[in-house]
Formats: C-alpha cells, structure tokens, sequence
C-alpha cells in the first residue's frame, strides 16, 4: 500500500507540472511527471523490501528454533551412545581374562571412543 505521503508528493509534482506548463520545457514537464511515477514505484519496493525482511526474520526464528531442537536431540543421542559404548566396554572388560590390564576405560579408548570423558574417575574404580 503507498504511504499517503507519497501519494501527496506524487500529486503535488504532477499539479505543479500541470499548473506550469506553459512556463517549463516539455522535457522539464515530462521529468516531473517520470519522478512523481517513480517517487510511487519506489515506494512500493520499499514495501516489499520491509515485507520481504520480515518473512525472512520470521523464518530466521523457525530455524532457530528447529535448530535448537536438533541441538537439543543431538545432546541427548551423544549420551545415550556413550552409555551404550560404556555398557559394551564394561561387558568385554568383565569377559577379559585379566581385567587388571584390560579396563573398560582401555577398551573403549583402543577403539578410539571418548565415551568416558565425563566419568574417567567414577568409572576407574569399577
């Protein structure tokens, strides 16, 4: 929708193009009415502008939102992996015929997991 503004400006250039015709050239006249045609199309691409900013911050929140979600939900998949990978290695470290030398600790971290990063002392003493 034009500001009304606008609207006043592009009236105003073409009365006073209309009302002094006779005293301006017509190249002069036909400036006149080519700005007051343009003050307009200018004005609603500005309104699309400020339409279109808006819509992508809207879909900038919606991703923030999905993305914090997917954060969210990648935390808690990391955990339960790691707990399946504690889970495994103390199952092979209690199978291992000398347990002294093969911690669950050692076997995760010869098959390159860090699933014990967070527990190193807890589970040491297990």
């Amino acid at each position: 929708m034009t500001n009304p503004h606008i609207l006043k400006l592009m009236n105003f250039l073409r009365d006073f193009a209309d009302a002094n015709a006779d005293s301006f050239a017509p190249e002069q006249i036909d400036y006149l009415n080519q700005a007051a045609i343009a003050i307009v199309i200018l004005d609603q691409a500005v309104d699309e502008l400020i339409k279109e900013r808006d819509d992508a911050f809207k879909q900038i929140d919606e991703l923030q939102d999905v993305c914090g979600d997917s954060a969210d939900r990648m935390v808690q998949l990391r955990k339960e992996r790691d707990e399946a990978r504690m889970e495994v290695c103390k199952h092979e470290a209690y199978l291992w015929d000398e347990p002294a030398t093969r911690s669950a600790q050692h076997i995760a971290e010869s098959r390159g997991w860090d699933c014990f990063k967070e527990n190193s002392d807890a589970e040491e003493s297990h």
